[in-house]
């Protein structure tokens, strides 16, 4: 059976045009953009009649959704694949190294892909996430606009980008489909996305709640300060205020933070009552720093 939304039409139709498919979701958290992803995927694998599970098809990282792509049972025309969180906060979307992997991969994609007709859909917050070459590379653009769980319905703005091949410059454009009763031509303003089915968001889920907390895990050890000077013949972390008051704000214990500087708890309650005083007094209890116009201090710790 046929689905009846003009935009999975047009993805179908590019794939038995010997051509792949590159579909990006935009939006901010709670917008459905995850969901709609899903959604989408299982869509087209039906039309397609490929094979598609989260397990086999479904990724938050570039090496890992390469290997999947590689599956035998992805070998399929019209085989759909989802990269998800592509520009999770603290997962470097903005970042150089961030970019040059990213566009990297997608190039990757574009030439493996075209032969085999496979689908590649990914999110992230903003469009402006993804570095320009990899933008270019994009053929359909939607954004998200809200989710609404008691319809278990989202909805979104598609549109067809068109890439200047001379200039770079990129055109948003509408797509437009026949309506059957008439023959006339209509555009398609928004498309509704169902919430995936309960057995699909029960792998989806777990699964993202694992990335989030080794992504959250990465970032707090990138975060660390690195021991230092060696006393009594162990390494000594230099004490940080600022970033205590950070990893408070985390919901860190103080036998966490503590464990990091590597004090006790009583050390470390000593050192940031003395860091407030400091800091009444417009000095800044980070090493020997003080603020433009204090006088230099030497601090207790």
């Amino acid at each position: 059976m046929e689905d009846p939304s003009p935009l999975i039409e047009y993805i179908v139709k590019r794939i038995t045009k010997n051509l792949n498919a590159i579909i990006l979701f935009n939006g901010g958290t709670g917008s459905g953009k995850s969901y709609a992803t899903i959604d989408t995927a299982l869509r087209i694998s039906k039309r397609n009649g490929a094979s598609f599970s989260i397990e086999d098809n479904l990724s938050f990282n570039f090496k890992d959704l390469l290997r999947k792509m590689k599956l035998p049972i992805n070998n399929a025309p019209g085989t759909v694949f989802i990269f998800e969180e592509v520009g999770a906060i603290g997962g470097g979307a903005a970042s150089r190294e961030w970019q040059s992997r990213a566009n990297s991969f997608f190039q990757s994609f574009m030439q493996t892909s075209r032969h085999r007709n496979q689908i590649l859909l990914f999110n992230c917050p903003l469009f402006s996430f993804l570095e320009k070459g990899t933008r270019s590379l994009v053929h359909i653009q939607i954004t998200m606009q809200q989710i609404n769980r008691n319809l278990k319905q989202s909805i979104g703005k598609p549109f067809i980008i068109q890439t200047n091949a001379i200039t770079g410059k990129q055109y948003f454009k509408y797509l437009r489909y026949k309506v059957k009763e008439d023959n006339s031509m209509n555009k398609l303003g928004f498309m509704k996305f169902e919430l995936p089915p309960k057995e699909i968001i029960d792998i989806y889920e777990p699964m993202k709640q694992r990335y989030s907390d080794k992504l959250d895990k990465s970032i707090l050890e990138d975060d660390k300060p690195q021991p230092g000077t060696v006393r009594g013949g162990r390494s000594v972390v230099p004490f940080d205020y600022e970033k205590v008051m950070d990893y408070r704000n985390k919901n860190m214990k103080n036998s966490e933070i503590a464990d990091i500087f590597r004090i006790s708890i009583r050390s470390l309650q000593d050192k940031v009552k003395n860091a407030k005083k400091l800091n009444e007094n417009n000095i800044i209890p980070k090493g020997n720093a003080v603020l433009e116009g204090a006088q230099p201090q030497t601090l207790p710790f």
